[in-house]
């Protein structure tokens, strides 16, 4: 959620080290989608790069996550389980860290 006196790109590396303990060296706005057809709240697709990790998950007592790191190859096979949620936003990344069409031998 980007809330009131921050930027995208700001909202993008609290969320990240609150949800994953991790830290971005690069963060690169690559699109933008709505929660739904008839909803008026927008989501943001933010590439994450050189990420390592800097502390532990701070997540809210409503929240849930499990952090796991993985392959370009091993998360686009993952994308394609549908055990995913928010494909949408993940393409949006993959899609701009690969050239089009996708060479299947060079993303494992």
């Amino acid at each position: 959620m980007v809330e009131e006196h921050e930027g995208i790109l700001e909202a993008a590396a609290r969320e990240l080290s609150e949800e994953t303990g991790f830290a971005a060296a690069d963060l690169r706005l690559v699109g933008q989608t709505w929660l739904a057809s008839y909803a008026t709240h927008r989501r943001y697709a933010v590439l994450a790069t050189g990420c390592r990790r800097v502390g532990e998950q701070r997540l809210d007592q409503d929240e849930f996550s499990e952090v796991a790191t993985m392959t370009l190859g091993e998360f686009v096979s993952h994308l394609r389980t549908g055990q995913l949620t928010d494909v949408d936003i993940a393409w949006m990344c993959v899609d701009r860290m690969t050239p089009w069409p996708i060479d299947e031998a060079a993303i494992g």
